[in-house]
Formats: structure tokens, sequence, C-alpha cells
């Protein structure tokens, strides 16, 4: 069994029973404020295989589950469930001993990002680029990334603790005598100095917001854009020396100088930088 929260929905899974592991998946509306769970509704999937990983998109439109053989996307909105993924085969290690890289926990990271790991003690594992995109345009790519090192099921524990206030409910208190300014103040920095590319960014989101950091060069192009979670105050930046835009232009991201762009919720915070190739 494994459960999620997003702020205000709740997932689990689970099976009816041990002996023929028809599994289904449980969805909760869910109120931080009284702990209460609402508009539960039940959800088949993986009829005779058990389901493993359970993770929510950045913004909580899609949750992902997956059984060891294949990914499912469901719509948290009308219940419609997606097969993303199926299990392509691959062994990470040497064959025939050691092993599948299937599917087994789902951890939505800092970047963005889902992660999959595999059942078996694997050096792999899985990414899904783009979890807010419907079907298989949530582009997950098996065996992408190798660790260098084994791996057994386990991905990080990172709670979210960033979920701010419950505007107008009985039980908010963390606004009490403050008042709400009429901008937000983003706190962004940079260090140090990007040096062939490499720095980091610091910043605080507008409450329960999601956002976006971009670089542009002195000609206005777009050379690198990641987005950014709700929960997220640091990232690490690491820029390409060559990439392509979103809009598909080439550019190389080379010595000179840059504007980086943090926006959330209507606001925007600009910072300039010099890009230091060795």
């Amino acid at each position: 069994m494994a459960a999620k929260i997003f702020i205000k929905k709740f997932i689990y899974s689970t099976y009816d029973n041990p002996t023929n592991k028809n599994s289904y998946i449980v969805l909760s509306d869910f109120d931080r404020c009284t702990g209460e769970f609402s508009n539960t509704q039940t959800l088949w999937i993986g009829s005779g295989s058990y389901l493993y990983g359970l993770a929510f998109s950045p913004s909580g439109k899609y949750a992902y589950t997956c059984t060891s053989n294949s990914v499912y996307q469901i719509d948290t909105d009308n219940l419609s469930v997606q097969t993303v993924a199926n299990y392509d085969g691959f062994i990470s290690g040497l064959p025939p001993n050691c092993c599948p890289t299937s599917f087994f926990n789902m951890y939505l990271a800092a970047n963005g990002k889902i992660y999959i790991t595999s059942g078996s003690s694997v050096q792999h594992i899985h990414e899904m680029n783009y979890p807010d995109s419907a079907g298989t345009a949530c582009d997950v790519q098996q065996h992408n990334i190798n660790l260098g090192i084994w791996n057994f099921r386990s991905v990080p524990n990172h709670p979210n603790y960033y979920l701010g206030p419950v505007t107008g409910s009985v039980c908010d208190t963390l606004n009490l005598g403050i008042s709400e300014n009429s901008s937000h103040d983003f706190r962004f920095s940079l260090s140090p100095n990007p040096n062939n590319g490499n720095f980091q960014i610091m910043y605080l989101l507008p409450q329960n917001r999601s956002g976006v950091f971009e670089v542009y060069d002195i000609n206005g192009r777009k050379v690198y854009s990641q987005n950014l979670p709700p929960w997220s105050t640091l990232q690490h930046i690491s820029l390409p020396s060559h990439t392509r835009s979103p809009e598909g232009h080439s550019a190389l991201v080379s010595s000179g100088i840059y504007s980086c762009i943090i926006r959330s919720g209507g606001e925007i915070a600009v910072k300039k930088m010099v890009v230091i190739n060795e």
C-alpha cells in the first residue's frame, strides 16, 4: 500500500486480497485544516498485479501509479486512466542474473520531474520529464539515469512543508496581525558567479504557487528554462554548453551577460549574471 497528499487531495493504493492481487486507487478531497476526507472515489487498476508507486504531478492535475510492468496516469478531475509507459525489458547489470529495471516507487522531485525506481537492485532509474502533460506527452524515459551504484526501490523522503496559510479558514492563524503586501518579495539570489554555467538560485515563491526560472541572453533569446514546484526554495543550475530553447531555436550558452527571471502568480523577479566559461 502507498499514499500521497497534494494540498487538497489524498490518494492511496491497495488491493482486495493478497491472492488475486486486484488493485485499486482511492482518491479523496482532503481538508488539511480539519483532517477530514470527502468525495471519496474508487478506481480499479492493475487486474492481477499489485500497485506500487504513487505521485502527484506538480499542479495536482494528474496522479501516477504503477505495476511492475506499466505506469498509469490518472486525471484527478474525471478519473480517466491512461497507460503512459510499459516496461521495455532493459536489464541493469550483467544478465542473466541482474536485473530488470521494472517500475516500483515514485518521487516528485524539486525540479518538477517524477523519478521511478525499480523493484530489483539496479543502477538505473526512470525519469518522467513533464508530469503535468496529458498521456504519453508526460515523457517517461526508461532507465534514463545511471546512478553508478546499486539502488533497491528507495526514493528520497521530501515532505512538503511549504503549504502556506488556508486563507479564510477558521483554523488559519499564520497571518493574524500580518498585513498583505501588494507585491511579492522573491528574495531571489544567485551564487556563486557562474563558472562554466554552474550556480545555484535561492528564492521564495508565492504561497501554493509554482513558478518558472528562465535565462535570456543580451539579444532576448531564451536559452534555459526550468519549472519550479510550489515547495522549492533552492535549485542547483547547470547551464549546458549548447541547448535548444522551448521555441526550438538553437542557443549557445557562452560567456557573457544574461538576465535571470523567476515568474510566479503574475509576479516577476529579475537578476543579471555574468557567465564565464573556461
